[in-house]
This record gives structure tokens, C-alpha cells and sequence, in this order.
């Protein structure tokens, strides 16, 4: 199968299809990047309001934090989106790594050099560049101290996998011939390869991110939807509906 490069002008047959009267809006990875996501969300407002459907839906496949220079803000911007629209949030490798500083803080060193520093820093915690077993907990403790409930909360309760109709979205991909319920949670959040599998092979397409790609592009029945926002500010978000799709 030829692999074809969506884009915003119009439609995309898809192999699969969702149920009648659904749109999904699936994000892509957005590292911090809150003034892409505030825009972004502004259009899919325009979006709906333009064109309405009876059962619209986002959902975000993992990387809200990190990188970037307002994890916070990403978070709240998707707690309030949750109030507006029925959401579907995933966990990404990211906001795994940033439960896992809070519970064992010599995890630190590791999540600062992918990011971890700028996360702290949204939320008003500064980190020394050389830093002590000591001081790990020591960060890690005011970290703890003010991360709000509801983010907390957000980041403890992401999910791995959503499937509806034709589709199935993960964070990074998933292993072949698991199903879908027993998928490991380092396969599904840290792949950088979407492996066949045979649920695929029956005409679901899987759309991820984690790995960032210059566009968009459904290539036989995989779509990856990170188009690298904290370094490029494309922030993708791919229209999914009936057996189209397009970029918003």
C-alpha cells in the first residue's frame, strides 16, 4: 500500500471506520508546548461550531509535560477541555517518568536530561544543575508539595489504550499478537517501532505518536501523529471521521 501524506485542504480514505455521527480529534505529543495547545483548541472549537456532529471527542496519545516551558499550563488546558468535551487521555513515557521521580527520587538525574528540569520549573520548582542523592529528595519532596490534586490526580489515571470503531490509539505502539487489554505498559509508551499485529491485520488502523515524523502520513494502517511541537511548533491534530480523515 502507497503511503499518503494527509493534509488540511481535505479528505483521507481510511482502511476503518468510526461509528456513525462520531469525530475524533486525536493531539499528538505536546511537550509543554501550551501555546500550541491553546491555539489548537481554539480551532477545534471553530471546528465544531462550522461543522457540528452529534458525538465529537478529543483524544490525547501521552507526552503532555517536558521539553517544553509550560508543562502546568498543558495540564490545566486539558483538564479544562474535559469539562467542554468528552476526552480521552493516555499516558505517555513522560508523565510515567514524572510519578516515578515523585516515588523514588533518584530517578531524577535520568528524567532531567529528557526534560524534567522545564516540568519543575512550570511549576515554580528550580532545580540546581549539580545535584546530591539529598538533594533529589529534596526536590522531589517540593515537587510533591506544589503539584496540584487535580494534576496529580490527571497524571495517575492516564490511560494506556482507547480503541472505538476501526481504531486503536497508543501512546508509542503495541507488541505483536498480545491483545490489546494485556499490553505491556513500556511497549505501549516506549516502542519506537508499531509492530504488526494481528488485530491490525483485521483492518485497525493504530494511531501513535513518541516518535517524532515531519508530517503526518497513513502508511498501510499506521498513523503517527507527533510532528515534534516543542522544536518544530506543529502542534498535529488528525480529524477522524465516519472513513475519512484530515489534519485540522
Amino acid at each position: 500500500m502507497i503511503a499518503t501524506e494527509l493534509t488540511t485542504s481535505g479528505w483521507t480514505p481510511s482502511p476503518t471506520r468510526l461509528p456513525p455521527e462520531t469525530r475524533i480529534y486525536a493531539i499528538g505529543d505536546i511537550h509543554g508546548r501550551a501555546d500550541l495547545l491553546q491555539a489548537l483548541l481554539e480551532r477545534i472549537a471553530r471546528d465544531l461550531n462550522d461543522d457540528p456532529i452529534r458525538m465529537p471527542m478529543a483524544v490525547f496519545l501521552g507526552d503532555y509535560i517536558d521539553r517544553g516551558p509550560n508543562s502546568a499550563g498543558v495540564i490545566e488546558l486539558v483538564l479544562m477541555l474535559k469539562r467542554q468535551l468528552p476526552t480521552i487521555c493516555l499516558a505517555g513515557n513522560h508523565e510515567l517518568y514524572a510519578l516515578r521521580f515523585l516515588q523514588a527520587p533518584h530517578t531524577g538525574l535520568a528524567w532531567f536530561e529528557v526534560g524534567g528540569r522545564e516540568t519543575l520549573m512550570s511549576y515554580g520548582v528550580s532545580v540546581p544543575w549539580h545535584l546530591a542523592p539529598p538533594a533529589l529528595t529534596t526536590v522531589s519532596e517540593a515537587f510533591a508539595n506544589v503539584l496540584p490534586n487535580e494534576h496529580f490526580y490527571f497524571l495517575s489515571t492516564l490511560g494506556l489504550t482507547f480503541c472505538l470503531g476501526g481504531y486503536l490509539f497508543a501512546h508509542a505502539g503495541i507488541a505483536s499478537g498480545t491483545p490489546v487489554a494485556e499490553q505491556d505498559q513500556a511497549i505501549v509508551t516506549l516502542t519506537r517501532t508499531a509492530t504488526e499485529d494481528p488485530l491490525i491485520e483485521r483492518g485497525v488502523v493504530l494511531v501513535h505518536g513518541h516518535t517524532p515524523t515531519n508530517t503526518v502520513v497513513l502508511d498501510g494502517n499506521k498513523l503517527n501523529i507527533d510532528t515534534g511541537a516543542y522544536v518544530t511548533g506543529r502542534l498535529s491534530c488528525l480529524v477522524i471521521e465516519d472513513c475519512g480523515l484530515r489534519l485540522l
